[in-house]
């Protein structure tokens, strides 16, 4: 599916939420070595164009269809600490760039308390 996430107006314009993966993983448990993994969501955002990733079952299932699908992308994930020792442990060849959303939500509410 075709959406445009961005209006390019000028050549050296661009958006930072291109060529990006939004990940969010769903465990039975939060230690990697004891866990279940449960699904796996992502939307990929590649030049304007947006693509869907959604998976029920473990990483080792899913792991050739999911690599090729985050590609070389900077993944942006919530809590990245905790989703890459789950990648780490289930999938070490990913090496990704991985940005942590928790850091945005610091920069953009940097006196939320709650």
């Amino acid at each position: 599916m075709d959406c445009p996430v961005y209006v390019k107006k000028e050549d050296n314009m661009f958006s930072i939420l291109d060529n990006i993966v939004f990940l969010d993983i769903e465990a039975s448990e939060l230690d990697p070595k004891k866990s279940e993994i449960i699904g796996v969501g992502a939307v990929k955002v590649d030049e304007g164009s947006i693509e869907l990733f959604e998976s029920t079952g473990s990483l080792q299932d899913i792991s050739f269809h999911f690599k090729n699908f985050l590609g070389n992308k900077t993944i942006i994930v919530h809590n990245a600490d905790l989703v890459m020792r789950f990648l780490k442990y289930n999938m070490p060849e990913i090496k990704n760039k991985i940005l942590d959303s928790m850091e945005l939500v610091v920069i953009l509410e940097p006196y939320h308390t709650g």
